[in-house]
C-alpha cells in the first residue's frame, strides 16, 4: 500500500479538485491517500498570524494593485500553516509521498521535500500571474515568483492542469521537461445524467462565476439585456450580490457545484458563457461540457485549451462586448449550429475531461515517483 500524505487547498475552484481527488483515490486500492485542507488544524496563533498576513491596505492594493504585497504575505502564511500541519501529521504516521494542491501550500515545507518525494499539482504559476491583465505591477509578484521556483526545484514531479501552465514551469522556472506532467481536473462525469439536447424556443444561456465582475458578468448582462432578452433566457450563478430587474433574468445564489440544484441548471442549459478577464484552466467550461453545452469564454489563460474555437465553441476578447455579441448572435439564430456545438463539446469532455479518468493518470503517476524515489 503507498501512503500519500496530502496538504490541499480549500479556495474555491481548488476545493472543488480537491474533493474530486478525495472521492476519486476512494476507489484506488493500493494507494492510501490521507487528505487534509491545509487551515484544518490552526492554532488560535496560526489564525491570529494568517488573519494578520492577509491584511489588505486599502490604498495601496485598490482594483487589486497589489502593492502592499498582500499575496506574498498571505501566501507565505498559507505554506506556513500547511508546513506545521505536515510535520504533525508526519510524527504521527509514516508516508512514502507528499502531495500539495497547490505549491503555495508548500512554499514553507522545502526542507521536508527534501526528505520525502513530492508530487505538486496545481493550475497556473505565480509567473502566470504576474502577466494577467488583472495585475497591474507584475514587480509586486517577485516574492511568490521566488517561493514558486524553490518548491518546483524540490519537487519530484508537477503536474499542472493546462499545457498554458507546463510552458511556464519549464521556461520560467528552469524545470527539465521530463520533470512537468498536464493532468486536467476534469468533471465528474459518471453523476452527470445524459445531456438534453432538444431544441427550445428560447435558448437558455448560463453564466457561472463566484467573482462577478472579473469573470466578465457586467460585460455578459449589458450585451445580453440590449440585444437578446426577447429571445433567449439567462441564468445566473454567483456568489454575489448583484440585482438585475428583468423577467428573462434569474439569478441563483449558494448553488454549490454537484448539488442537485447545480446540476439541473447546468443540464438545463444550451451555452454557458463566461467572457472572464483571467482564468486559471477553466473547470466551469469543463463540466458544461459533460453535459452538452456550448461554450463561450474568454480568450485568456487555459480557456483556449478547454474551449475549442469553432468545434466546441468560441473564444472572445475580454471586454469586446461587440465581439461578446456577434458570438452569441450566431448560436442564438442557428439552431443547427448550436446543436452541432452541443454534441462536440460533450464527445470532448468524455474524451478529456473525464475526473475519475484522469485521476487514475494521477495515481500512476504517484506510482512512478514513489518507485524511482
Amino acid at each position: 500500500m503507498l501512503r500519500v500524505l496530502s496538504i490541499q487547498s480549500d479556495i474555491i475552484g481548488n476545493r472543488t479538485y480537491s474533493a474530486i481527488l478525495r472521492e476519486c483515490f476512494a476507489s484506488i486500492g493500493d494507494i492510501d491517500l490521507d487528505s487534509y485542507w491545509y487551515n484544518s488544524a490552526r492554532s488560535l496563533s496560526t489564525r491570529v498570524i494568517n488573519r494578520l498576513a492577509s491584511l489588505s491596505v486599502p490604498v495601496l492594493n485598490a482594483r487589486g494593485k497589489n502593492l502592499d504585497l498582500r499575496r506574498a504575505r498571505a501566501e507565505w502564511s498559507y505554506g506556513r500553516t500547511s508546513r506545521i500541519l505536515t510535520e504533525r501529521l508526519l510524527r504521527s504516521r509514516p508516508y512514502d509521498l507528499l502531495h500539495f494542491h497547490t505549491q503555495v501550500q508548500a512554499y514553507d515545507a522545502v526542507e521536508l521535500m527534501t526528505q520525502i518525494p513530492t508530487i505538486i499539482t496545481t493550475d497556473m504559476t505565480a509567473s502566470l500571474a504576474s502577466r494577467q491583465k488583472a495585475a497591474r505591477y507584475p514587480w509586486t509578484y517577485r516574492i511568490n515568483i521566488a517561493l514558486d521556483h524553490r518548491v518546483f526545484a524540490a519537487a519530484e514531479h508537477i503536474v499542472v492542469f493546462t499545457e498554458w501552465a507546463r510552458q511556464s514551469v519549464i521556461h520560467d522556472y528552469d524545470i527539465h521537461e521530463a520533470k512537468v506532467s498536464v493532468i486536467p481536473p476534469g468533471a465528474r462525469l459518471d453523476t452527470f445524467s445524459p445531456p438534453r439536447f432538444d431544441e427550445r424556443r428560447k435558448p437558455k444561456l448560463l453564466f457561472i462565476g463566484g467573482n462577478f465582475e472579473p469573470k466578465g458578468g457586467w460585460d455578459l448582462l449589458d450585451v445580453f439585456t440590449k440585444h437578446f432578452s426577447d429571445v433567449a433566457e439567462l441564468h445566473i450563478i454567483t456568489s454575489e450580490s448583484i440585482r438585475v430587474k428583468h423577467q428573462n433574468v434569474h439569478l441563483h445564489s449558494g448553488i454549490l457545484p454537484y448539488t442537485p440544484q447545480w446540476h439541473h441548471l447546468i443540464r438545463d442549459g444550451d451555452v454557458l458563457v463566461v467572457p472572464t478577464y483571467a482564468e486559471a484552466y477553466g473547470l466551469v467550461f469543463q463540466e458544461a461540457g459533460g453535459y452538452g453545452l456550448a461554450l463561450i469564454g474568454g480568450r485568456v489563460g487555459g480557456v483556449p485549451e478547454v474551449v475549442i474555437e469553432g468545434q466546441t465553441g468560441f473564444l472572445v476578447e475580454p471586454g469586446n462586448r461587440q465581439d461578446l455579441k456577434s458570438r452569441i448572435e450566431r448560436l442564438i439564430y442557428d439552431p443547427q449550429h448550436l446543436s452541432a456545438m452541443r454534441r462536440r463539446s460533450w464527445e470532448v469532455a468524455r474524451e478529456r475531461f473525464d475526473a475519475e479518468r484522469n485521476v487514475k493518470e494521477l495515481a500512476e503517476c504517484f506510482r512512478s515517483v514513489s518507485a524511482t524515489g
